[in-house]
């Protein structure tokens, strides 16, 4: 059921005292790609629950639409786990806009070499035809180096 009133009974159920309920409502929630459905997953990553927290990973890595950015960003930027920080990356790679195209870009500057590698992938292979301009303009930006390096070579991937 991929519906948006879905989402207040497994809020519910998320509360259950059996770990096995709490993982399998986070099951359920990768298939409903509302921007409501990161409170759950947000929740999941944190439960003291080994099951709970794979299903909520889980999650992360299915939802990826256009109002996702916002909660993905933010479980990016606040998860102490790399594991956590990948999967929100590779569904932040898998959103076609400019903002996610342009955090991309900042994790290649910034990211640790898992991240770089994962977003160069992402960027090589982003069907927006603005990740070239973003990432001209960042090049230009850039210092020469490794990271200028790899963004030029990402630009000649895409072809431009």
């Amino acid at each position: 059921m991929e519906i948006y009133a879905a989402l207040s009974p497994l809020e519910t159920l998320a509360e259950h005292q059996d770990a096995r309920v709490r993982a399998a409502c986070l099951k359920a929630v990768r298939s409903l790609f509302f921007k409501r459905s990161f409170v759950l997953v947000m929740k999941g990553l944190e439960d003291d629950d080994g099951q709970v927290r794979r299903e909520a990973l889980e999650a992360v890595s299915a939802l990826h639409f256009g109002h996702a950015f916002d909660p993905l960003q933010r479980i990016y930027r606040t998860s102490p786990n790399p594991e956590v920080r990948r999967a929100a990356l590779g569904s932040i790679g898998k959103i076609h806009s400019v903002e996610a195209a342009e955090m991309l870009i900042d994790v290649l500057r910034q990211g640790d070499p898992d991240e770089r590698k994962l977003v160069s992938g992402h960027l090589s292979r982003a069907e927006q035809p603005e990740v070239d301009t973003l990432l001209r303009r960042a090049v230009a930006a850039e210092q020469p180096g490794p990271i200028a390096t790899s963004m030029e070579k990402i630009l000649r991937a895409r072809g431009a």
